[in-house]
C-alpha cells in the first residue's frame, strides 16, 4: 500500500510540476485529491494503518502517528486513530499551553 501511495505522489507531483496548463490544472488536482481523501473508504484505510503501526511501536510514539495521521487526513485525525493515555503512563505531563513539561 505504501508503494501505491508512494507513487501516486510522484504522479501528482510530475504531473503538477510538468503541467502546462497552470494554476487551473493545479487546483483541479488539488481539490480531487482532497475529495479523494475526505471519502470514508480511504478514511478507514488510513485509521487501520495507524492502529497497525500503533500496534507495532512503543506506546510513546503513538502521538507521532495521530500527528502523521492528522496530517494525512487534512488536519483531524479520524475518531477511530486516537487513544486514551494518561500522564500516568506515558510519564509525560502536558501544559495547558500544550507544551510538554
Amino acid at each position: 500500500m505504501l508503494n501505491k501511495l508512494s507513487f501516486l505522489a510522484g504522479v501528482g507531483a510530475g504531473y503538477v510540476l510538468g503541467a502546462r496548463g497552470g494554476r487551473g490544472q493545479y487546483d483541479a488536482l488539488v481539490q480531487r485529491s482532497t475529495s479523494a481523501l475526505q471519502n470514508p473508504s480511504v478514511q478507514s484505510k488510513i485509521a487501520e494503518a495507524a492502529q497497525a503501526v500503533k500496534a507495532q511501536t512503543p506506546p510513546q510514539a503513538h502521538g507521532l502517528v495521530d500527528k502523521a495521521v492528522g496530517a494525512v487526513s487534512g488536519g483531524t485525525a479520524p475518531a477511530s486513530t486516537s487513544t486514551s493515555r494518561s500522564a500516568s503512563t506515558t510519564g509525560v505531563t502536558p501544559t495547558t499551553d500544550g507544551r510538554i513539561g
